[in-house]
């Protein structure tokens, strides 16, 4: 219970989080996505959090509240 696959990304400097203005004069900021891979047999425990880009290898056990980067 309580797993979170998280595959959001946005740059780390503020300047380039902040939403700008486009030249069709539309306001739009940068945010993209990277794939989590997880393998066979896996085992993930509760309230685990795996972060974007991930892979899990297979036969692989996640503990308890584990934040996986």
């Amino acid at each position: 219970p309580n797993v979170t696959f998280a595959t959001p990304l946005h740059p780390l400097l503020p300047e380039q989080r902040n939403a700008r203005l486009q030249k069709d004069g539309k306001m739009s900021d940068v945010e993209y996505g990277a794939p989590i891979t997880i393998g066979d047999n896996c085992w993930l425990a509760s309230n685990v959090t795996v972060c974007p880009g991930v892979t899990v290898g297979n036969n692989c056990v996640i503990g308890a509240g584990s934040v996986v980067t």
